[in-house]
């Protein structure tokens, strides 16, 4: 189910022999269950941040939050579309970040 971790804990070890300097962010591997629909998450969950003592508010769509730190997605394509939110984390962007990037429309990307 975690292909995609292990081949990035390979190219982590492969750096860390090589000799550079490589950190490796569990919290940014995106999981997905293939059901129909599909349900994909990412970062910290709403209780994991407020018990990390971070303040959050919760963003459903549209948007209204800053600091991208964690999720999920339940749709047909969640397990494509949540790749954005995995690289928002490990980029810090917050939504403005994805509202001013442009996105192919009428994608389901531009949802994100």
């Amino acid at each position: 189910m975690l292909a995609h971790k292990a081949v990035h804990e390979a190219h982590v070890a492969a750096e860390a022999a090589a000799g550079e300097k490589v950190a490796f962010d569990a919290r940014v591997i995106p999981s997905v269950a293939y059901t129909d629909p599909e349900v994909a998450w990412v970062g910290l969950t709403e209780d994991q941040a407020k018990a990390e003592g971070r303040k959050v508010k919760k963003g459903l769509f549209p948007w209204k939050t800053h600091r991208i730190v964690g999720g999920g997605i339940v749709d047909t394509h969640a397990g494509d579309m949540i790749g954005e939110i995995a690289l928002a984390i490990e980029m810090g962007a917050d939504e403005i970040d994805i509202g001013k990037t442009i996105h192919p429309h009428p994608t389901l990307g531009e949802s994100i």
